[in-house]
């Protein structure tokens, strides 16, 4: 009896040592897919983007780990950030563009992540027809703890 106690705490501890080192830097940079290494200061972005998952629930990281390439420094895109479906695939990209967010703060910086992996979340696949899609993704993206990126939805409803 007392072999399958100790068994079961080794097991526990283990599963609590995989959990606390997926949730570490160097286990978000093994897990989760960036591309953009060779820009400058990329390594505080991808960090950014890890304090960013990490404070998602569970299951929406675990979902972003699996689906979500994370793109760094796009210049020519418009805006601050962009996902995009890849059709035929199970995978989206969420382009940042960090040159164009270089003087806001923190907090915005992991608003704009948030937003985008908000509408991964949310099924919003590109150019959407639903003219609600802004909101609800703020939605979302405030129930989770971030801000929201957008002060008024006049653009998009």
């Amino acid at each position: 009896m007392n072999t399958d106690k100790e068994f079961r705490a080794k097991i526990r501890q283990q599963n609590k040592e995989t959990a606390e080192w997926e949730n570490s830097d160097e286990g978000m940079n093994y897990n989760v897919s960036t591309v953009g290494d060779i820009v400058r200061g990329a390594e505080k972005e991808k960090k950014l983007i890890f304090e960013t998952l990490r404070s998602l629930p569970k299951n929406v990281r675990e979902k972003v780990i699996r689906e979500v390439v994370f793109v760094m420094f796009m210049p020519s895109i418009h805006g601050h950030a962009v996902d995009l479906y890849v059709p035929g695939e199970k995978v989206t990209l969420i382009i940042l563009n960090f040159t164009s967010m270089k003087n806001k703060s923190k907090k915005f910086k992991m608003t704009c992540i948030a937003h985008e992996i908000a509408h991964v979340i949310l099924g919003h696949s590109g150019l959407t027809n639903d003219k609600g899609a802004e909101r609800k993704t703020d939605n979302l993206c405030e129930k989770w703890g971030f801000g929201r990126a957008y002060k008024t939805y006049k653009w998009f409803e």
